[in-house]
């Protein structure tokens, strides 16, 4: 056929016709992963929103039996969560005129709070 296209000078080029063959089929298959990858993300944040929805409907009803319980334990977690990234900590009690520094007893010698 290309032999043709050369005698008859179309200008032709049947080597494209086989590249798109070629091509086709890798754009489909590159088309199903992304369509299945876009399924697996959905699941997962799907799954993830009913567990944090899950989390906060047993946190309620602990908080509706106990408010200031619950409170202050929510308040207790999330220091400790919070807590260990600090590098410096400075305690301010209402009862002192003055901010008192934690000592940092993790730090190697030498270093500084």
């Amino acid at each position: 056929m290309q032999a043709l296209s050369t005698k008859y000078a179309m200008g032709i080029s049947i080597d494209q016709v086989r590249d798109y063959n070629k091509v086709i089929p890798l754009a489909e298959g590159e088309k199903d992963q992304r369509i299945r990858e876009a399924d697996g993300y959905r699941l997962k944040r799907i799954n993830e929103a009913e567990g944090d929805v899950a989390r906060f409907s047993a946190l309620l009803a602990e908080y509706i039996k106990a408010p200031i319980v619950t409170r202050r334990r929510i308040y207790i977690e999330t220091l400790q969560d919070v807590m260990p990234g600090i590098r410096s900590k400075i305690i301010v009690d209402e009862q002192t005129r003055s901010i008192l520094p934690l000592l940092n007893l993790d730090s190697q010698k030498g270093e500084r709070p």
